[in-house]
């Protein structure tokens, strides 16, 4: 994991060696504002697959989507997404999160 990548495991499929692992990526850019947010599986024999779900530019927005995303096979809610933001040492988005009504 990078410093700018938060991983939250959102679902596993299969069964037994056929299993493979659904993981969300919120990522930070580096070089311009704003938040991407990729969906990345691995499967059974050990390849990755991963597509870019959404891009956008404040956190709240992609907790947000993350919450009410209905096209996938997984469910996120927002004690998941804080709790592996807190893992990773995103206090600031933390803080920005705290601060909204609601939380």
């Amino acid at each position: 994991m990078k410093d700018n990548e938060v991983w939250i495991k959102a679902a596993e499929l299969g069964f037994r060696g056929h299993g493979s692992d659904v993981f969300i990526v919120i990522k930070r850019y580096k070089r311009k504002p704003g938040y991407g947010i990729f969906e990345k599986i691995r499967g059974f024999n050990g390849f990755w697959k991963s597509r870019k779900l959404r891009e956008v530019g404040d956190i709240l927005e992609a907790v947000i989507f993350l919450t009410t995303y209905t096209q996938g096979v997984w469910r996120l809610s927002e004690d998941e997404i804080m709790k592996a933001m807190k893992e990773q040492g995103w206090f600031y988005e933390v803080d920005k999160l705290a601060g909204v009504e609601g939380w």
